[in-house]
């Protein structure tokens, strides 16, 4: 905007009286008040150009004159940055996993048994932590959904034939790889047993599962035909990622990656 307590003089006032001094050696031009050079500029536009100039130099002024508004850093979106991991295929498919860092916990028992809720609960509660100090630190980020490994007895990848009270588990929520052992010990109680861990799952099987729980034993049972025919067996526990909440999500609309990390079976 004008300044408000500019006046806008007449083209013969400028001409013979600002301008004529500064062409004829008189006052620098900085010593020229701000509001006067301005009005000397929009005269001359005015003069010069017409109307039109004169309501484009008022606009650029009242632009330039804006305070300069530092825009705050863009939230890391970990599942937009690593689309490739995150695919959503409807059919079992092969993809290639890259490396990534996960906030991690681990424990035995059914899924929403009593230990599996409390560490969900703890995961979450340090991941928005986490969220917070590096944001504050000028690194936004997103929290990701939840995701957990699933494994039987012993190093069995195969579960789903065992009492669900034996299965072996490990709670994730994937963490930015600026995030580091320093951050995690601000924010995560000493007796949370949650760590920073890196994994590397490279090849897998991966497929989209629409539906409740229930009904993932069919489509694991897919992928693992899927696997087999292709040539590869399991190599690291079964992987699930969770898009929707159960909590919020009619069992139909609910969503899954189910992800089973493989290799070639003349690799054993």
């Amino acid at each position: 905007m004008m300044p408000s307590d500019c006046h806008l003089p007449s083209e013969s006032k400028v001409s013979s009286s600002h301008a004529g001094r500064i062409s004829a050696g008189g006052p620098p031009r900085e010593r020229i008040p701000r509001c006067a050079r301005l009005c000397q500029s929009l005269a001359f536009a005015r003069r010069r150009f017409g109307v039109a100039a004169l309501v484009a130099g008022m606009v650029v002024t009242a632009v330039a004159q804006e305070p300069a508004k530092k825009q705050a850093p863009v939230a890391l979106d970990l599942l937009q940055e690593n689309t490739q991991d995150y695919a959503q295929p409807e059919e079992p498919t092969l993809v290639t996993v890259e490396e990534a860092q996960y906030l991690m916990r681990e424990g035995k028992g059914e899924p929403g048994g009593e230990e599996f809720v409390q560490a969900v609960g703890a995961i979450y509660a340090v991941a928005y932590g986490l969220q917070g100090l590096r944001a504050s630190a000028g690194q936004p980020f997103q929290v990701a959904p939840l995701e957990a490994l699933w494994w039987g007895s012993g190093e069995r990848f195969e579960f789903l034939d065992e009492p669900r009270e034996s299965w072996n588990w490990r709670v994730l929520i994937r963490v930015p790889a600026f995030v580091g052992e320093e951050d995690l010990r601000k924010v995560a109680p000493p007796n949370s047993m949650i760590r920073l861990k890196t994994l590397l799952e490279g090849p897998s099987v991966q497929v989209l599962h629409r539906g409740p729980y229930s009904e993932e034993p069919a489509t694991i049972a897919a992928m693992t035909a899927f696997a087999e025919e292709h040539g590869y067996v399991p190599s690291a526990p079964h992987h699930e990622i969770y898009l929707t909440d159960p909590n919020r999500t009619p069992p139909e609309k609910m969503r899954t990656i189910l992800r089973q990390p493989v290799k070639e079976a003349s690799a054993e």
